[in-house]
């Protein structure tokens, strides 16, 4: 799959740059390759999960 073009519109990563995530309800925490840790809320949480 080709994840470097897949991207969510209110993210400003690709998923490629995605190497973890976990989901507490609506909140999402990712784990970037870099190293960087972010937390993100997505206005559709079942899209972004998709």
């Amino acid at each position: 799959m080709d994840t470097a073009n897949i991207t969510y519109p209110a993210l400003a990563f690709p998923a490629s740059e995605i190497s973890a995530f976990a989901v507490a309800i609506n909140y999402f925490i990712l784990s970037l390759k870099n190293g960087e840790i972010i937390h993100f809320q997505p206005d559709n949480t079942q899209i972004f999960y998709d």
